[in-house]
């Protein structure tokens, strides 16, 4: 009767109300300062906040286990424990250590400020590949971003080769005194445009207004916005309709079973502040350029026809791909780019890439302004209702502007490195210039409801592969 008390009153706090299918099972509860992320046996369990104070975690084998703690800036920190049947074990992290700051390499060294100096702004497709500017110092940079911006250069006539998927394309340019030069190299078809000069202006514009809008109008119901928006379709997608047939506000990829929506240009608020810390301060987003997002997080099938073979955990063809790392994703993109401009389906100019952290959480919100687009029931799969796996895609209801599955199923790979928010109002951001983890978004199949937020940001180093994270692709225009 002693043990059944005992067991009762342990079963009780944990809020759980029947024995698990197996017996052999104990608990840990992790006792952690806020922004750490917590692997048992280098699985992924969470997050500590300042919420929380730690993690529970269930429906652990009572054996021995190895704990990990990760925080951004601090140094690792790991323990050996051992739980015990039906035991709840706690253990209490130790202060994180910070790490020695260090100046990154690779970039092109600061002149002094006297000196006359001038920026230069790089897109390339494919977004991946290889920059040379000898001149500056630039030896082998490796480009995976959209955009790539050297600051503070001198000025002077520069010589730079590009290097990609066996193909390479020299370009001189100039660069200016308080000038930004703009360098658009499209290496797929040797072609490079006539580079251009302007200004250097500051991000800090006018406020934007949060938009309001409805499906498929993300305008806040500006009438000049409005305008800049039909304009912007007219330049953006009635080209790329000319040139691909398709209609503007979707494209399909018949022999994938694979749909994109356009997602027009407009503004948000981006984040949350009553959120965690890494969503705030709360910033003022503008798209200024539409773009088409997939409907769907890309499935098994789809993976499986661009790449060969299926790494997926949980396997279905219908389901979405997962245990696929950062650079695999990128590898993907560049090949379904490369397939559908040598099939000519492809405008000269346009990429199939990963979304932005900043066009992902805009079109998940899709107008709305609250945690989720809509009840999380009907639109996510998530642990209350997922049976500890994936679902099929499209199964659950749409947000307003037709994306399935941007709440739960699987995370999603952004394309941006993990920063701060800026604050102020910003036009297309892109995160980070560089670091140690890419964003994912959106929540999964063993998250709370917390975790499927629309402002939740996560991270993880590109090399990983998670059974509960996989993605879905953007098409964009390069401008």
């Amino acid at each position: 009767m002693t043990w059944f008390c005992a067991f009762a009153v342990i079963w009780g706090c944990l809020g759980i109300g029947q024995l698990p299918a197996q017996h052999n099972l104990g608990y840990i509860r992790l006792v952690c300062e806020p922004g750490a992320r917590v692997y048992v046996d280098g699985e992924f369990k969470g997050m500590t906040s300042e919420k929380q104070g730690g993690l529970i975690i269930s429906s652990v084998s009572a054996s021995r286990h190895l704990l990990r703690f990760e925080k951004e800036g601090y140094h690792v920190q790991e323990a050996t424990v051992d739980v015990g049947f039906l035991k709840v074990l706690e253990y209490r992290a130790h202060p994180f250590t910070p790490k020695r700051k260090t100046v990154e390499s690779g970039n092109p060294t600061h002149p002094p400020v006297e000196k006359k100096v001038g920026s230069i702004l790089i897109q390339t497709l494919p977004l991946n590949c290889k920059i040379n500017i000898t001149a500056l110092g630039v030896n082998g940079y490796e480009k995976y971003r959209d955009e790539v911006d050297f600051d503070k250069l001198p000025v002077g006539t520069y010589a730079a080769t590009f290097s990609a998927l066996g193909k390479s394309v020299d370009q001189a340019f100039v660069i200016e005194d308080g000038k930004i030069t703009r360098l658009f190299v499209d290496i797929l078809n040797d072609k490079t445009p006539e580079p251009e000069s302007q200004p250097r202006v500051s991000e800090n514009a006018p406020a934007i207004p949060v938009v309001s809008g409805d499906k498929r109008a993300p305008d806040g119901g500006d009438p000049a916005n409005k305008r800049e928006v039909a304009a912007d379709k007219s330049r953006v997608g009635q080209s790329f309709s000319a040139a691909a047939g398709i209609a503007d506000d979707s494209r399909s990829l018949a022999d994938l079973s694979l749909k994109l929506i356009w997602i027009a240009p407009g503004s948000f608020a981006m984040g949350n502040e009553q959120g965690e810390s890494d969503e705030k301060p709360v910033t003022q987003v503008r798209i200024s350029r539409g773009f088409w997002l997939g409907q769907t997080e890309v499935t098994q099938a789809q993976w499986r026809e661009i790449m060969g073979g299926n790494p997926a955990h949980f396997q279905g063809d219908e389901m979405p791909v997962e245990a696929v790392n950062w650079n695999e994703v990128m590898a993907f993109c560049e090949k379904l780019t490369l397939r559908e401009s040598a099939a000519d389906r492809l405008p000269a100019g346009f990429v199939y890439t990963l979304p932005s952290e900043a066009q992902w959480e805009y079109a998940c919100r899709a107008g709305a302004t609250g945690n989720q687009a809509s009840d999380l029931q009907v639109m996510a799969w998530y642990m209350v209702n997922s049976g500890s796996t994936t679902k099929p895609v499209g199964q659950k209801t749409a947000n307003a502007w037709g994306l399935y599955d941007m709440h739960g199923n699987v995370w999603e790979w952004c394309l941006d490195w993990y920063g701060n928010y800026r604050g102020g109002s910003v036009s297309d951001p892109k995160g980070a210039v560089s670091g140690t983890y890419r964003v994912m978004r959106g929540g999964s199949w063993n998250n709370s409801a917390n975790y499927c937020r629309s402002g939740l940001r996560l991270r993880d180093e590109p090399v990983y592969r998670r059974n509960y994270l996989g993605f879905r692709i953007a098409l964009s225009a390069v401008p």
